[in-house]
């Protein structure tokens, strides 16, 4: 009853580097809308999160942990392809969801938390 779960969404920063090695291997395929959110946290806010949370500082319950920032899936490839160099084309076919993970509790829980943007 006292526990507290961070829901995550994509976790990207320095150590995260399954997505820059696709780019960097040419075109690759995404699934779904380009256009759809791109909901991340920063590895390194993720562990920040996580140690603030032990010393009790979001009580219990579930809360969802993500960037304020929003950006789209194919800014957040167009970033990587910079990043890595690469001119590979992205891709996109099946259907998936495509919603904003709301993270607005925690986040008005950490009014001035400086989020990491999801370039690293």
């Amino acid at each position: 009853p006292g526990a507290l779960a961070f829901r995550i969404p994509a976790l990207v920063g320095p150590t995260r580097t399954h997505a820059i090695e696709r780019q960097r291997g040419g075109d690759l395929a995404v699934r779904g809308d380009l256009a759809r959110p791109f909901s991340f946290l920063h590895e390194q806010d993720c562990a920040e999160l996580c140690a603030e949370a032990l010393l009790g500082a979001f009580g219990s319950g579930i809360l969802n942990a993500a960037s304020s920032a929003r950006i789209t899936v194919r800014e957040y490839y167009h970033s990587l392809a910079l990043r890595a160099g690469s001119a590979a084309a992205v891709g996109s076919g099946e259907t998936v969801p495509s919603r904003w993970i709301d993270a607005g509790r925690l986040q008005r829980m950490c009014p001035g938390r400086p989020w990491r943007d999801h370039a690293g």
